[in-house]
């Protein structure tokens, strides 16, 4: 456990629950003692309190982790250690070290998937990489280093909390547009100089929602801990508004790119993870 979480105290937790339930960042949060539950959750499991709102989810009294937490304590343990050898729209293998000696695999494919009914689900349906992975990597971390997580560890699916990717946001609705003759995609390149009445406009980015971009920014920096320069290279983009993707797409390209990166360097060959 961190210094920094060691030395949370009950008042500490309490305050920060308060804050981030008023900040009206966390759609699912229906209190403040709901916010104090999972920094306190959190705690115990060695997580900042920020990462714990944004990746925990308490479902029936138990801590459900986002894979993106799972694989991070996993790395941090210093014990432990895991290599994805497979990753596809059909499944996910990881194999799995204790001191750099492999341990054992943990396997779930499409075969694992129809057999829990799984395959018609929306989320299976539209993210099925991310979904293989982190079912393949939460039966792995219960089976091989379950004392990383002080018990078993599940994800918020496994325990009828819903399906998430990594972390629950609502979309915003988008204000009704004006009346414009054509809309065309935001291109940092090409400002919006046209006239109004006789000339195509700029539609606005995602981004540029106040409501959209706060709690996306929480998600990368907070969640995930990555700079600016990180999300960029994660969307092959130099400044986010160039990205013609919507913000699921984006979320999306920067998880398969965390999943890449979380692969040990050693030399072994890679999966490419492509969407």
């Amino acid at each position: 456990m961190s210094e920094q979480n060691t030395a949370l105290t009950l008042r500490d937790s309490m305050e920060l629950g308060e804050v981030f339930y008023k900040s009206g960042l966390f759609a699912d949060l229906k209190s403040a003692a709901q916010a104090v539950v999972k920094i306190q959750a959190g705690a115990e499991l060695g997580i900042p309190p920020f990462a714990a709102m944004s990746g925990i989810h308490v479902i029936q009294g138990k801590p459900a982790l986002g894979a993106g937490l799972i694989a991070g304590r996993i790395k941090a343990s210093g014990r432990y250690n895991f290599k994805v050898i497979r990753l596809d729209d059909e499944g996910c293998v990881i194999e799995f070290y204790e001191n750099a000696e492999k341990i054992g695999v943990s396997a779930f494919e499409r075969a694992d998937a129809a057999k829990s009914g799984l395959l018609e689900r929306d989320m299976w349906r539209k993210f099925p990489r991310n979904m293989y992975w982190a079912r393949a990597l939460s039966n792995g971390a219960r089976w091989y280093c379950p004392d990383v997580f002080s018990g078993s560890i599940y994800t918020a699916e496994e325990l009828g909390g819903g399906e998430v990717v990594e972390a629950e946001y609502h979309e915003v609705a988008p204000e009704p547009a004006a009346s414009k003759p054509t809309v065309l995609p935001y291109n940092r390149s090409n400002p919006a100089e046209f006239d109004e009445e006789s000339k195509p406009v700029i539609a606005p980015h995602w981004i540029e929602d106040a409501n959209t971009r706060a709690k996306f920014w929480a998600w990368t920096r907070g969640t995930l801990a990555l700079s600016d320069k990180e999300v960029h290279a994660a969307l092959g983009v130099e400044h986010i508004r160039e990205f013609t993707g919507d913000k699921s797409a984006a979320m999306a390209a920067i998880q398969d790119y965390i999943d890449r990166q979380a692969q040990p360097d050693d030399g072994a060959d890679k999966v490419e993870v492509t969407l």
